[in-house]
């Protein structure tokens, strides 16, 4: 080996000569004298032994397995979202950023084939211009007096006075199918404010009936 440190000496004397230092024991490792260590390298090891002293200026440098001060490599690497197998975009995933709505709510519009909004005004548009709707539910006796029947008046349901068959449109239901024999077959508004109710039979007991009615104005 070469700069091999074997011995550790102590100093004694001052005379300047060889004799001031007296031999205090020898330098290694389970019997090895210690060098500057060995690297490794990809066919042998490396033998151990003190550290090589480094550069100045080289202060960011690391001791590699191959006995050298190295810079550590750069490892920082750049994914793409295709890397993690995202298909969307930078721009459409950014289309979420301040999305403050859960998932229950996201899945309201599960089974949507267009656009909402639009489909909300074709509803308005076709439901005109509403003014006031009005619903009641009532329980009804018209025994034996036939088919036709009034049964409410439209002032008990829409509160605008000026309502009247002309404006306004009303349907009226029946509340229970199997406690109610009869069923009611249509609905007509008299021009003097009187629901009447069509049915396929006369009354025979009590009937509670649902009625809804749309103010137009």
């Amino acid at each position: 080996m070469t700069n091999t440190f074997r011995k550790i000496y102590k100093k004694t004397g001052n005379s300047g000569t060889s004799s001031d230092y007296q031999l205090v024991g020898n330098v290694g490792v389970n019997g090895v004298e210690l060098d500057i260590m060995k690297g490794s390298s990809s066919s042998a090891a490396g033998e151990i032994g003190l550290v090589p002293k480094p550069a100045a200026g080289s202060s960011n440098r690391y001791l590699r397995c191959d006995g050298t001060w190295s810079v550590p490599p750069d490892t920082n690497t750049t994914y793409k979202l295709s890397d993690f197998g995202i298909t969307a975009t930078a721009a459409e995933i950014n289309k979420l950023d301040g999305l403050t709505a859960s998932k229950t709510e996201l899945n309201y519009t599960d089974g949507v084939t267009s656009n909402i909004q639009t489909q909300i005004n074709s509803i308005k548009n076709k439901l005109g211009n509403i003014k006031e709707i009005g619903f009641k539910s009532k329980s009804v006796n018209t025994s034996g007096s036939g088919t036709i029947n009034a049964i409410a008046t439209i002032s008990e349901l829409i509160s605008n006075p000026n309502a009247s068959n002309n404006n306004t449109w009303v349907y009226a239901f029946n509340a229970h199918q199997e406690a109610n024999p009869t069923y009611i077959i249509t609905t007509s508004l008299r021009a003097n404010g009187q629901i009447l109710i069509y049915t396929n039979e006369s009354f025979t007991q009590n009937m509670r009936v649902n009625i809804i009615a749309f103010y137009f104005g």
